[in-house]
């Protein structure tokens, strides 16, 4: 007697082989409980080159004490930033949130490519005086030409100037017992690629010469705010590289003890 063919164990394993093969799903990102969120003061305008200046603060410190402030800046999918604080989507704001709670959401946040992490520096400051950060670059542009005239013939020398592209995050803390009362600002400047440039021809000149006249979308968003140690306050802004991957930056602040400042 013939059996017919058993095509079962075949059509399992090819069955698992294909939910082997398709993609893992990314994992889902929770949203941050909110404490609270805090007025900003926000503002932008597109001028010419600009420089970063961090803030000066010449007053004589009033306070031995020292306050260590954690700097975490990402670029974040525009998806993912508007889940995570729960909002249709993400304009220059500030909140108070659990820093357990942050920190759970990181890997998350940072897995592949949902989020490019910009900078994450350490602070020391002295109470009531005021420290900044820079992540910066220094763009070469031609912004002038001088004519100079050798007898019968004008030679015309580029003039070099540089312009400045990037971020600085600037914070000013004061002790409240055991929390930190921070003023914070961060400054986003952005030139607008490629420099545009313009022709220009001197008198008597046979060539024109080009001449670049950079443009900088500047922003600046600032706010204040008292955090405690298990707290993480999140500055959001517009980011100037790309509208679809807004900037988040996580702060966090303590007292450093008298023992380890004086080393």
């Amino acid at each position: 007697m013939r059996h017919a063919p058993c095509f079962v164990p075949i059509l399992a394993t090819a069955a698992t082989l294909a939910a082997c093969a398709s993609p893992p799903r990314a994992p889902s990102l929770e949203p941050l409980d909110v404490r609270a969120e805090h007025p900003v003061e926000y503002r932008a305008s597109l001028r010419g080159p600009l420089t970063l200046d961090a803030p000066s603060d010449s007053r004589p410190a009033k306070s031995d004490r020292t306050i260590q402030v954690n700097l975490l800046l990402l670029e974040v999918d525009a998806g993912d930033a508007a889940r995570l604080l729960e909002r249709e989507r993400v304009v220059p704001s500030a909140w108070t949130v659990s820093r357990r709670e942050v920190a759970d959401r990181m890997p998350v946040l940072r897995d592949g490519r949902r989020a490019t992490m910009l900078s994450s520096p350490k602070m020391i400051v002295r109470e009531g005086q005021s420290g900044s950060m820079m992540v910066m670059d220094e763009v070469a542009y031609v912004a002038d030409f001088e004519l100079e005239v050798e007898g019968d013939r004008a030679v015309a020398d580029p003039v070099v100037e540089t312009c400045q592209d990037g971020l600085l995050f600037a914070v000013r803390g004061q002790l409240d017992g055991e929390k930190v009362a921070l003023d914070c600002s961060l400054v986003s400047n952005r030139l607008e690629r490629p420099i545009p440039t313009v022709a220009v021809r001197f008198p008597g000149a046979t060539h024109p010469v080009s001449v670049q006249t950079p443009l900088v979308l500047s922003q600046r968003i600032a706010t204040r705010a008292t955090i405690a140690p298990d707290e993480c306050l999140v500055l959001a802004a517009y980011s100037g590289n790309d509208p679809s991957r807004p900037v988040l930056a996580f702060v966090t602040a303590k007292l450093v003890p008298r023992e380890f400042a004086a080393r």
